[in-house]
């Protein structure tokens, strides 16, 4: 068996249960692809398992943005699997609203998981992210100033969304895609180093494999371990919400006993705060 199928297979024991109706990201690229296409080998292992695919079209790379959209909706049908498709000129509303055209389109992106989903009425949602996806993601944390959280990286599985690929590099996944003979579509502007993540991963990441061959691993492994304190952390935050008098009001509104809040360790008291903030206002 190919390591990415041996991956793939731990990876869904982990992070699935009895959920069987699944909406798959996909992009058009690699890793998408290899994702749905192991997700559709093995759902005959679960007969109750149902698939459906969507894909968000950024505008973003003019005629190739379409191609890939279409791209994915042939294969959807090939597949017999259906198929939500949206388009959204994420350049347009990324101006307007004065993000970034990446952070915007995440946030896109996400919502347009969760209205799809809904719609569908998925129980989870599958994300296409490797191994080296987490690497790049805890440098570019890291150089922007990051706590403990933003360290960890993403997770296997969060919430309802899951990442069985999340185990595999890229190098494995190109290698599985090429043995499986999968079509996939390409994006370029992977290759712009305008976008802080490319510059990562094509000049950082090289340069610190310069000082250590192994270092996408080690930034995994260290992200991993940082992960198992991040959840003994929020754990002592949930402990500690009782020690200092946490109180919500259904107007939006936090609290707490300022003595109390003081006698705690700093690293609670940040913790605290911010959880206050979750609350009171919905996100961070």
């Amino acid at each position: 068996m190919h390591p990415v199928e041996r991956k793939f297979q731990r990876m869904m024991s982990q992070v699935t249960t009895s959920e069987n109706r699944i909406l798959v990201a996909v992009s058009g690229g690699p890793d998408s692809v290899v994702l749905l296409h192991l997700l559709n080998k093995y759902k005959k292992e679960s007969s109750d398992r149902t698939l459906a695919i969507a894909h968000l079209n950024h505008l973003s790379r003019g005629v190739d943005s379409n191609k890939d959209s279409d791209f994915v909706v042939a294969l959807g049908k090939t597949l017999g699997i259906e198929t939500f498709v949206e388009d959204l000129d994420v350049t347009l509303l990324s101006g307007k609203k004065r993000l970034s055209f990446q952070e915007f389109a995440r946030i896109i992106r996400y919502d347009f998981l969760e209205r799809i989903s809904k719609k569908w009425s998925a129980e989870l949602i599958a994300l296409g992210h490797n191994s080296d996806d987490q690497a790049e993601t805890f440098l570019i944390n890291l150089l922007r100033g990051s706590g403990l959280r933003g360290l960890t990286g993403f997770r296997s599985r969060r919430g309802n969304y899951i990442r069985p690929l999340c185990e595999s590099s890229r190098y494995e996944i190109e290698k599985y895609i090429s043995n499986q003979g999968l079509e996939f579509r390409l994006d370029s502007s992977n290759q712009e180093k305008y976008y802080l993540r490319n510059k990562i991963r094509l000049d950082l990441i090289p340069t610190l494999e310069l000082y250590n061959s192994n270092i996408k691993n080690s930034l995994v492994s260290t992200s991993s371990l940082l992960a198992d304190d991040e959840d003994y952390m929020e754990k002592k935050v949930q402990t500690a919400m009782a020690q200092v008098g946490f109180d919500v009001r259904d107007d939006n509104f936090t609290s707490l006993n300022i003595n109390l809040f003081n006698s705690q360790h700093p690293a609670l008291q940040k913790r605290l705060i911010r959880q206050a903030i979750l609350v009171a206002k919905g996100d961070l």
